[in-house]
């Protein structure tokens, strides 16, 4: 189903390393990178990173143990402090805090 490279950019990923590192450490830019990440969803079936992860564990490609590495390290990355965010990201998240605030 995937190739040898793209399980080694599958186990990179689930290890917590940025799409910098990985593409850095296997000679891809990012462009590159994304493609591959694109072809290795389209090939399992998967909509997002985290869907690829989780199709990835249902076909056996990653160990129980590496799925609850990938788990936390997933969900460490949803930075709370606004700071550390890209400018852009930035912006939709005080527009959304901006609507619940309205809502409440």
């Amino acid at each position: 189903m995937l190739s040898p490279f793209q399980k080694h950019l599958l186990k990179d990923l689930a290890q917590g390393k940025t799409h910098y590192e990985i593409g850095a450490s296997n000679g891809l830019n990012q462009t590159e990178l994304n493609i591959e990440l694109r072809n290795m969803q389209a090939r399992v079936g998967a909509k997002t990173l985290a869907h690829l992860m989780h199709r990835a564990w249902e076909l056996g490609l990653l160990s129980a143990r590496t799925l609850c590495l990938c788990i936390a390290v997933f969900g460490a990355s949803q930075s709370t402090d606004v700071q550390k965010m890209r400018p852009v990201r930035i912006a939709r998240t005080q527009i959304r805090v901006t609507r619940r605030q309205e809502v409440a």
